[in-house]
């Protein structure tokens, strides 16, 4: 019974002690997002909306900006477009930047960017890591 009690007062110790050591040690993500964001931070106001299709870590990381989900899992709204298969519906949101993969993805991102409206209302301002390409708004968002 004291070979048994000693055991697991050893294992418990052990994890305890690898628990808080992996709590200390950084979570870093995908270094295309990492690298996005920070560019995103750096380089845009922090009122400004960010479209994105893997909002995950940029949006985690892009502080109080407005995220603008392409996929929709954020906005209720944006389901029934894409249901009605418009799945450029957050264009409409006119974001003031948008993060897009190169080339585009096929079902939300391209829709878009092929739209005539996309290349006079945006044009590219960075490749912060490769597959990415960040386009900002060349004019500010038009009233609804």
């Amino acid at each position: 019974m004291p070979r048994r009690g000693a055991a697991l007062l050893v294992a418990c110790a052990w994890l305890s002690v690898t628990t808080i050591g992996l709590a200390e040690l950084p979570r870093t993500g995908h270094p295309t997002y990492e690298r996005t964001a920070e560019w995103i931070n750096a380089n845009t106001p922090p009122d400004a909306s960010v479209a994105a299709m893997d909002i995950g870590l940029v949006g985690f990381r892009i502080g109080e900006r407005r995220v603008v989900d392409m996929c929709s899992l954020v906005h209720a709204e944006g389901a029934a477009e894409i249901a009605a298969g418009r799945s450029d519906w957050w264009l409409d949101r006119q974001p003031d930047y948008v993060v897009l993969h190169r080339p585009p993805r096929e079902y939300f991102e391209k829709p878009a960017f092929e739209r005539e409206d996309f290349a006079a209302q945006y044009t590219a301002v960075a490749d912060p890591y490769i597959g990415i390409r960040i386009s900002g708004r060349r004019y500010p968002a038009t009233p609804k």
